[in-house]
C-alpha cells in the first residue's frame, strides 16, 4: 500500500494582489496535498477566495507584524512561508530565527542579500562594483536634486526615468519626457519635468524623497524568472514583456536569449541568491542592462507553467530541501501568455426586487 503524501501547509503574504488566484490555482494542479493560508491587511482582499484559511493582519510597518505572523504560522502548523513583497521579505529575513525556532522554513533570501538589491540606488551601486554595465543613475532626495540629475542626464533631448528607490512595481515610477504622447492607457507614467515636480510639490513631498534618477532604456524589455541555490542557477526562463500594467505583465512571451541568460546567471552568482528570483533587463544597443532585481517570487511566475516549468512549485521543493522531479530532463517551451479580467461572486444573502 502506497504511503500518502504529507500535506504541505504554506502561508503566502500580501495575497491581495490580482495575480494570487492564477498562481495558487496553478500550484494546486501539482500532485501535492496543499493547504494554503493567506494574509493581508484589508478585509476585501481578492486573494482570500483562493486560500483555505485567511487572516487580516497588521501592516509590515506595525511593530506587532512579526509577532502576529508567527502566531498565525504556529496556529496553522505552517511548513513554509512565502513573502510576496520586498518589504515583507526583508522584515521576515531580519526575524528568520524566530520562525526557524518553530521549525518553519522560509522561501526567502537572507537579510544581507535582500538589502543589497531592494534599494534601487544601492542595487545600481552594487552592480557597478561587481562589474555589470549600468545606465547613468543617481540617488536623489529633494526636488532640486531631481531637477539637476534629470537635466545632467540629457533632458529635454532624452527621456529620463525617476522612481522611488524602494517601492515595487510601477508605484511612483515616471518617465520624464518633454513630449508626452497619449497611448493606449492615457498619459500613463509619462510627464514633462515641470509637471512631475509640480505633482511632488502638491503632494507635499519635497524632501527625503529617496528617489533614483536613471537613463530611460529604449530596448526590448525582459523579465526573467529564475530558480537557484547558493549562487548556482537551476532554471533561468527569460520572457519578453510585451504589455504590462502596474509592473505586472499582461502579455509576455517566453524566449531564449544567450546574452540575457549569461547576464542573469552572473547576477545570481555574484549576489549568491537562492530560491525564486526575478530579474528585469532592457537592451541598450547590444548590451542588456539590469534595471530591477526582485529577490522573491514575481507577480508573473505563473507564466512559466505555460512553458512547461512550474517554477514556484520547484522553488517550494528547494526551500524544503526536497529533490526536483525529473530536473535533468526538463525543457521549457515557447509560449505567449495573455492575461484577462475575470470575476468571482460572493453571496451576501440579500434579495432585491428588480
Amino acid at each position: 500500500m502506497q504511503k500518502s503524501k504529507k500535506q504541505l501547509r504554506i502561508l503566502f503574504t500580501d495575497v491581495g494582489h490580482p495575480v494570487t488566484g492564477g498562481t495558487l490555482t496553478d500550484l494546486r494542479n501539482e500532485k501535492e496535498d496543499f493547504y494554503f493560508v493567506g494574509i493581508d491587511n484589508t478585509k476585501d482582499t481578492m486573494g482570500f477566495l483562493w486560500v483555505d484559511k485567511f487572516y487580516i493582519i497588521s501592516k509590515p510597518s506595525d511593530p506587532n507584524y512579526i509577532k502576529d505572523l508567527l502566531n498565525i504560522a504556529v496556529k496553522e502548523r505552517i511548513d513554509l512561508i512565502i513573502p510576496w513583497t520586498n518589504e515583507e521579505a526583508l522584515l521576515i529575513a531580519k526575524n528568520s530565527k524566530v520562525f526557524e525556532k518553530e521549525g518553519i522554513k522560509l522561501l526567502n533570501n537572507t537579510e544581507e542579500k535582500i538589502s543589497s538589491v531592494i534599494d534601487k540606488g544601492l542595487m545600481f551601486e552594487n552592480l557597478k562594483v561587481k562589474g555589470f554595465p549600468t545606465p547613468n543613475f543617481r540617488s536623489v532626495s529633494d526636488l532640486e536634486e531631481i531637477e539637476k540629475a534629470v537635466k545632467d542626464f540629457g533632458y529635454p533631448e532624452k527621456s529620463i526615468v525617476v522612481k522611488p528607490r524602494s517601492l515595487s512595481g510601477e508605484r511612483g515610477f515616471c518617465i520624464i519626457d518633454n513630449k508626452p504622447e497619449l497611448d493606449k492607457r492615457g498619459f500613463g507614467n509619462k510627464l514633462p519635468l515641470k509637471a512631475f515636480l509640480s505633482l511632488l510639490e502638491e503632494s507635499g513631498k519635497t524632501t527625503n524623497l529617496e528617489y533614483v534618477v536613471m537613463d530611460f532604456l529604449e530596448g526590448e524589455d525582459y523579465s526573467v524568472d529564475c530558480l537557484c541555490k547558493n549562487g548556482e542557477s537551476i532554471f533561468i526562463i527569460p520572457r519578453t514583456r510585451i504589455n504590462a500594467m502596474g509592473g505586472v505583465s499582461l502579455i509576455g512571451e517566453t524566449t531564449d536569449d544567450p546574452k540575457i541568460r549569461e547576464q542573469v546567471q552572473r547576477v545570481i552568482k555574484e549576489f549568491d541568491f537562492s530560491f525564486n528570483v526575478n530579474i528585469q533587463l532592457k537592451y541598450k544597443k547590444d548590451t542588456p542592462f539590469i534595471y530591477d532585481i526582485n529577490p522573491r517570487i514575481s507577480g508573473t511566475i505563473v507564466a512559466n507553467s505555460g512553458a512547461g516549468i512550474n517554477l514556484l512549485y520547484f522553488g517550494i521543493k528547494v526551500a524544503l530541501n526536497e529533490p526536483i522531479p525529473g530536473q535533468n530532463n526538463i525543457k521549457y517551451k515557447g509560449v505567449k501568455m495573455v492575461r484577462y479580467w475575470d470575476q468571482k461572486f460572493i453571496k451576501t444573502n440579500k434579495e432585491f426586487k428588480p
